[in-house]
């Protein structure tokens, strides 16, 4: 009879076990399985189609902030017309041969804003290999604002190789990771020209922030598109010291479309913009 009793004893202690460690869980109870997060970017994200044409309604911005210019918006209006492969020295002519990329498609940027017109060529590239898109862009206001000059100029020329093709847009990244864009370190005469120089490094870099349904009215109808948001940020400093600077550009992509919303910054020399697209030809 001990015995029996002792087992008994043994059999509801592990039955008593078993039930805590198993949450007194059911038969039927499911099995919650957490959602698949998908982090990918397309790769049409920023298609250069030619002949699509994006038009979009905006205003300036001060600086290199995002505040807007008062009654910049009356009267804004901004196109981008995509054409085919162009010869970079047909637009640039001379500053072209500073350029290692001799080709790549043009966007023909059309923008008036407080009656004055302004038209800016932009050439841009898709990378099939990589799957990167590339654009270029200027430089110069960095040369400027630190004295960049070639060392047998010593400080006393500002070089003119300003115009880079830099990463846009690096869609194999994913979104939350962060890619290089643009990295290179220069002289720079600080303390004016003959002076000893300064390694001055320059560094570019991009960033899929997140999946946004941003919606506009295009065509004269609210549409909501699922947009890849990006942030670019550009600063630059002393090699070993305090870089500055911060966001150049957020553009909020959609495959199969490009930019439906951008904000491009401006420096102490011109303003930025901030686009909505509001009509497209496709």
């Amino acid at each position: 009879m001990m015995k029996r009793i002792i087992l008994y004893t043994v059999v509801a202690a592990l039955f008593s076990a078993s039930l805590v460690l198993n949450g007194c869980k059911k038969k039927d109870d499911a099995v919650v399985t957490p959602p698949v997060v998908d982090n990918s970017v397309p790769k049409n994200v920023f298609p250069l189609t030619a002949g699509h044409a994006l038009m979009y309604n905006g205003y300036l911005t001060s600086g290199d902030t995002e505040t807007k210019i008062a009654g910049t918006d009356a009267g804004y209006s901004s196109t981008w017309v995509i054409t085919g492969n162009t010869p970079l020295a047909a637009v640039l002519g001379p500053l072209a041969q500073f350029i290692p990329r001799t080709s790549a498609s043009l966007i023909l940027d059309t923008t008036k804003a407080v009656g004055k017109v302004v038209f800016t060529p932009i050439f841009a590239y898709y990378d099939t290999t990589s799957g990167d898109y590339y654009y270029l862009t200027n430089l110069g206001y960095n040369y400027r604002k630190y004295q960049v000059s070639l060392a047998s100029d010593s400080g006393k020329k500002i070089r003119i190789d300003s115009l880079k093709f830099i990463k846009l847009a690096s869609p194999s990244a994913g979104i939350g990771t962060e890619f290089s864009a643009y990295h290179d370190t220069l002289l720079a005469y600080l303390a004016g020209p003959g002076t000893t120089p300064t390694k001055l490094v320059v560094d570019i870099k991009g960033k899929f922030d997140s999946k946004q349904n941003v919606t506009v009215n295009v065509n004269g109808k609210d549409s909501t598109f699922s947009a890849y948001y990006l942030i670019i940020t550009n600063v630059a400093g002393p090699a070993g010291g305090t870089q500055t600077g911060g966001i150049t550009a957020r553009l909020w992509l959609v495959p199969g479309v490009g930019p439906v919303q951008m904000f491009i910054a401006g420096n102490v020399e011109q303003p930025g913009n901030y686009r909505t697209l509001k009509g497209m030809n496709f």
